[in-house]
């Protein structure tokens, strides 16, 4: 009997350090996480742009091919390639109202894989890149490359790796790696007004719309006005407060695509009064013009070509 308890006791000892063990740890699991949370790309930019873009890479990386060339000298055309293979999406802010091409223009975040090794070989000072550290306490740790857009110029362009996974180019990069910074913390949750200025509190739903597109390039503009005259060629203003819309190639000519735009009207009066002129400047049938909800018009099928697009995202 003596025996029984004598076992039953060790077995009761066991059992509890079996459970302290495991208590023990989780604990220490949870004291070991990640440094920090995963920060989506998109939620970098700012709420200071007018025209939004989500540029997949699978769904055109001609395109992406094109703006890294322009802004990149130095880089063979091989090494563009290995560079592209790396970007998953582009996210795009442009800020319409500034002169194209100026460091203050357009604000871009890439979601892909950076290895930090990789970066030296493209971005040198045989390439025209310049190394500076991050001069704000925020953000101090996180290197900068700059070069000048176009030679002599005292508009830079700005490129820094936050992240293996994330990259930010552009306006206000120093802003960009701090609320990167901000928004990487376990309690970010405490800190949220550290980042209210990103597109992630402006708008919700189109920042979801953004952030889900896969198989499409997609858009979002809060300046409709600057934007239909991009795509018109003419002013007009029809009371529009939003656009939004996706951008496919066309399989039947690779150099043009077509297009899906969502006018959001302040009225279902204007609504009624923009449809004609709408179809007019787009050049539309009755067919690919449809009402949406809430004094929405969906417009299907628009033909653009890519130098328009590289027009709309300033490059």
């Amino acid at each position: 009997m003596k025996k029984l308890n004598h076992c039953n006791r060790w077995s009761k000892l066991f059992g509890l350090s079996v459970i302290f063990c495991t208590v023990a740890f989780l604990f220490s699991s949870c004291m070991t996480m990640p440094k920090g949370r995963k920060v989506e790309a998109l939620s970098l930019l700012d709420n200071q742009s007018n025209l939004y873009f989500a540029v997949p890479n699978n769904v055109d990386n001609e395109l992406i091919e094109k703006i890294i060339s322009d802004n990149v000298s130095g880089l063979a055309k091989h090494e563009i390639e290995r560079i592209i293979a790396r970007i998953n999406t582009a996210y795009i802010g442009v800020n319409t109202t500034k002169k194209a091409f100026s460091s203050d223009a357009v604000q871009v975040a890439i979601d892909g894989n950076f290895p930090k090794k990789m970066i030296p070989k493209f971005l040198n000072k045989k390439n025209g890149w310049d190394v500076i550290m991050c001069s704000s306490c925020e953000a101090k740790k996180h290197p900068i490359y700059t070069k000048a857009v176009i030679p002599g110029s005292e508009d830079y362009i700005s490129m820094s790796f936050p992240a293996n996974n994330v990259a930010c180019m552009g306006r206000s990069i120093e802003q960009m790696l701090g609320r990167y910074d901000t928004l990487s913390l376990p309690d970010f949750a405490d800190q949220v007004n550290s980042a209210e200025d990103s597109i992630m509190h402006s708008d919700e739903y189109f920042y979801n719309y953004l952030l889900e597109a896969k198989d499409e390039i997609r858009f979002f503009a809060n300046n409709p006005k600057s934007f239909l005259s991009t795509i018109t060629g003419v002013n007009l203003d029809l009371k529009i407060i939003t656009v939004a819309g996706a951008i496919v190639k066309d399989d039947e000519d690779a150099g043009k695509y077509k297009v899906k735009f969502i006018f959001k009207f302040s009225s279902n009066k204007y609504l009624k009064a923009g449809r004609a002129l709408l179809k007019l400047a787009l050049g539309m049938s009755n067919s690919e013009v449809e009402d949406g909800d809430d004094s929405e018009l969906i417009v299907q099928n628009v033909h653009i070509n890519k130098e328009q697009i590289l027009k709309l995202l300033n490059f």
